[in-house]
């Protein structure tokens, strides 16, 4: 498959007041939870531009970050990876940050369905921990996470009827496709841990990330595994990277 494709973004952000931030922006691309891309085409139709973060940022104290809106997510991604979170998903709720010297916690309350009428609404929660520490000139990150995503019995989040990205689900009417749901929900346990070190001068990132679905019966685990070596970050600098991993049907939500 081929594509040519193109993403846009702008953002706008303002302080109200010294430990306030606020800010909203727009990107391309369409409904898609995960992706702001937009592929070319439809002989030179217009393309849709839409809301891609509405946010406040609370500073309470030195230690304590609040976060609500439509934001960047706060939860600890291992060198950046997007085995659990992908980099694009901007989760919709509250989140607390806790940073004290070698010390964090995040915690977040998100809602996939935010309107009660029929009592559709559905709020995902996150609680992450970790320590980060030095060993010489070596940087050390490592935590736990637990996220509950009540998904069960519970039809598509968006998209058509059966848009469950991967996830195992069943229908009253296979035929049909009507009454689709998830079968399962997902409550996600997380170990991750991650090395920076350097190699004479040249950085190195070694990461290693473990999910495991504790509702699904089977097909319920995901990890990776990587490293990064270089960095690019100007011109004439570089960067090699590989990763690995392995995700089943069922470890992870496929729609973040």
């Amino acid at each position: 498959r081929e594509r040519n494709r193109v993403r846009a973004r702008v953002a706008v952000t303002a302080k109200p007041a010294d430990n306030i931030e606020v800010g909203i922006g727009l990107a391309s691309g369409s409904d898609d939870a995960v992706s702001t891309n937009q592929t070319l085409g439809s002989g030179g139709s217009t393309k849709d531009i839409n809301l891609d973060l509405a946010y406040f940022k609370w500073q309470a104290t030195e230690d304590i970050q609040v976060l609500g809106g439509k934001t960047k997510n706060i939860f600890y991604r291992p060198a950046g990876h997007g085995l659990l979170w992908d980099g694009d998903y901007r989760p919709e709720g509250l989140g607390l940050s806790f940073d004290r010297d070698s010390y964090f916690i995040r915690a977040a309350a998100n809602f996939l369905e935010s309107d009660t009428k029929k009592n559709k609404d559905k709020t995902a929660y996150g609680l992450q921990t970790g320590f980060k520490g030095m060993f010489g000139d070596t940087r050390w990150v490592a935590g736990v996470g637990y996220f509950e995503i009540d998904t069960k019995n519970t039809g598509v989040l968006s998209g058509d009827a059966d848009d469950f990205y991967g996830n195992t689900f069943s229908c009253l009417d296979a035929d049909t496709l009507s009454g689709c749901t998830y079968s399962n929900d997902f409550e996600e346990l997380e170990l991750f841990a991650q090395l920076n070190t350097k190699i004479g001068e040249t950085p190195l990132v070694v990461f290693v990330d473990f999910v495991q679905n504790q509702d699904a019966a089977d097909l319920d685990t995901a990890w990776a595994a990587g490293l990064k070596v270089g960095k690019a970050s100007s011109p004439g600098t570089w960067e090699l990277g590989y990763t690995y991993q392995d995700v089943e049907a069922d470890a992870l939500l496929g729609l973040v």
